[in-house]
C-alpha cells in the first residue's frame, strides 16, 4: 500500500499571530445572580424523581438567557426596526433580532412553567364534595 504524502504546515508565527489578532473574542454571557439564585431556588423544590427532567430544562433554561441577553443587546443598540435594502426595494421592517427575540421569551416562558410545574406535588385526588353531592342526589 502506498503512504499518503501529508504536507506540513510551516510554522511561521508571524502569520499565526496575525490569525488569532483577528479572530474576534466572543464575550461571555451568563445568567446573572438573581436569575441564578431564583433558578437554584426553584430546582431544590424539585422532588428527586423529577430531577434528571428538571436539570434537562434548567440547561435549556440558562441557554435561553444567554441567547437573550445577546439578542436584547443588540435590540436596545439598534432598535426593533430596520431599514431593509434589496435591490432597488427599500422599506422599514421589524428586525429579525426583535423576532428571534420574541421568540425566545415564548420558549423561556414555556420553559419556566415546565419546571415550575415540577415543583408542585400532585396528589390524585379522589373526588372532593361537590363530586359526592352530585352522586348522592335523588333527582
Amino acid at each position: 500500500m502506498k503512504e499518503k504524502k501529508v504536507k506540513e504546515i510551516p510554522k511561521d508565527t508571524k502569520k499565526t499571530k496575525v490569525v488569532k489578532k483577528t479572530i474576534p473574542k466572543k464575550k461571555k454571557v451568563g445568567v446573572n445572580k438573581k436569575e441564578f439564585k431564583e433558578l437554584s431556588e426553584i430546582m431544590k423544590k424539585i422532588p428527586e424523581d423529577k430531577q434528571s427532567e428538571a436539570k434537562m430544562l434548567e440547561k435549556e433554561l440558562i441557554f435561553i438567557i444567554n441567547q437573550l441577553s445577546i439578542v436584547k443587546k443588540y435590540i436596545v443598540d439598534h432598535g426593533t426596526v430596520e431599514q431593509f435594502e434589496q435591490g432597488k426595494q427599500s422599506f422599514l421592517r421589524e428586525s429579525p433580532y426583535y423576532k428571534s427575540y420574541l421568540g425566545y421569551m415564548k420558549t423561556y416562558d414555556t420553559i419556566y412553567k415546565n419546571l415550575i410545574a415540577l415543583t408542585k406535588n400532585i396528589v390524585p385526588s379522589e373526588g372532593d364534595s361537590f363530586d359526592d353531592f352530585v352522586a348522592n342526589r335523588d333527582d
